[in-house]
């Protein structure tokens, strides 16, 4: 009061501090960071049809409340609008997510046929080296026993055989580098459909698909497709595309 100052002690006062991430390297920073990218995407949809329903309701509220006819037909007008243009969207989002299911599924399918016929290539590259195996054991025998004229023959059918294993080498290796492609293929789209949908939109396009799968002859694709939609509901609750676990199940269908 009679200097015109605040009372104040000189044993109390305050620190200004600067706040900084607690890790103790640059490369566990980063690790938080790609852990944080990772979590599950949020249930946007899901928010968004809650948002337009609350929105519909205030706006019928509203219409009941006003003593306007006029005011309130505009209203109900403006509300019947409204349902048709988000009923439109919807249908359209529908369309949409139904396409990419779709794609889904024949990509899981093509994951499938490839492990076939790799399956199929990887048995005859395996019959054709013990074939080559066995021709190479009668080679010797006949260079043992001195027969010239035999071990010629057997070298000539031995250099058919290299050039037959070799063969089907590049045709496995092609098989391999498809095979893979269309794995990393499927795991885009399982991410990408994820990342934009929720669960509750794409699952009820599955009994849309399977009415047009078996109207196009396409029953095959039904149990892809349903796969698809697990390993999306799948990638939304952990943020992790497992795509070996991915790869494995699409093989065993």
């Amino acid at each position: 009061g009679k200097t015109g100052k605040a009372n104040s002690l000189n044993s109390v006062g305050y620190r200004l501090m600067i706040s900084a991430p607690a890790v103790a390297s640059s490369e566990r920073l980063t690790q938080i960071q790609t852990a944080w990218e990772q979590l599950p995407a949020p249930d946007v949809e899901a928010r968004t049809a809650e948002d337009q329903r609350q929105a519909n309701a205030a706006v019928t509220e509203a219409a009941k409340e006003i003593e306007d006819e006029a005011l309130s037909a505009q209203l109900e007008a403006a509300r019947q609008g409204f349902e048709r243009v988000s009923a439109e969207r919807n249908e359209t989002r529908d369309r949409a997510v139904r396409a990419l299911v779709r794609t889904g599924a024949i990509f899981a399918n093509k994951v499938k046929s490839d492990e076939v016929r790799l399956a199929a290539v990887q048995s005859a590259f395996d019959s054709a080296k013990e074939v080559h195996d066995r021709i190479i054991q009668q080679y010797r025998e006949a260079e043992r026993n001195n027969d010239s004229e035999r071990a010629a023959k057997i070298s000539d059918t031995l250099v058919r055989a290299d050039e037959q294993i070799e063969k089907i080498g590049q045709n496995l290796s092609r098989l391999q580098t498809a095979r893979d492609r269309s794995v990393a293929y499927y795991a885009d789209i399982v991410v990408s459909v994820a990342a934009d949908y929720s669960v509750q939109v794409v699952a009820p396009q599955l009994d849309a698909l399977r009415v047009e799968f078996d109207v196009k002859d396409s029953s095959y694709l039904e149990p892809f497709a349903e796969l698809f939609v697990a390993h999306m509901s799948e990638y939304r609750r952990t943020g992790s595309a497992d795509t070996e676990t991915w790869h494995r199940a699409l093989s065993e269908l």
